[in-house]
């Protein structure tokens, strides 16, 4: 019998924090995951200080950041957002792809990873994946982590024994 696909997501709408220091993205993402039926803005912050003021204050079911804000980094903000709500998602839209970064980002608790090049359909699209436990990542994050792996693995040691308890 089937699994029931309604079972595999918590419903929404989502609570949902946006940080975004670029005006443009911020009012663009905004204006679409507040027209989106499947989550609620609870949020939007312009910087790193807002942002992890809003995650003590509200109770969120996902975080969405920008990694480069103006006083400090958003992967602070994904650790504070996993010491305050454990169980909510984060996840990071940024223009930075380097292979630390991504790495840092997923290390402090994102579970996706997207490029700002990914149109308005793909973000929803993307947190409705994140939300029902799969973790969306642009093609090109994607390449870095497989890389990763890649170098980590020798035919004498399969990736499986490489990965840590948080990657498997």
């Amino acid at each position: 019998m089937p699994a029931d696909p309604s079972a595999e997501a918590p419903r929404g709408p989502w609570r949902i924090l946006l940080t975004e220091d670029d005006a443009p993205v911020r009012t663009r993402l905004a204006a679409l995951l507040e027209a989106w039926d499947g989550g609620r803005l609870v949020g939007v912050c312009a910087n790193l200080a807002e942002s992890l003021a809003a995650i003590e204050a509200e109770p969120l079911d996902l975080l969405i950041t920008d990694l480069k804000l103006p006083d400090g980094n958003g992967i602070e903000g994904i650790r504070a957002l996993r010491r305050k709500q454990p169980e909510a998602e984060a996840m990071v839209i940024s223009v930075l792809a380097d292979e630390a970064v991504v790495l840092e980002a997923i290390e402090a608790g994102a579970s996706g990873y997207l490029l700002k090049d990914a149109d308005s359909l793909d973000v929803t699209e993307a947190v409705t994946e994140l939300m029902a436990g799969r973790s969306p990542i642009s093609s090109r994050i994607a390449r870095v982590l497989v890389r990763r792996l890649g170098e980590r693995t020798t035919p004498a040691q399969p990736a499986q024994n490489m990965l840590t308890a948080r990657e498997m």
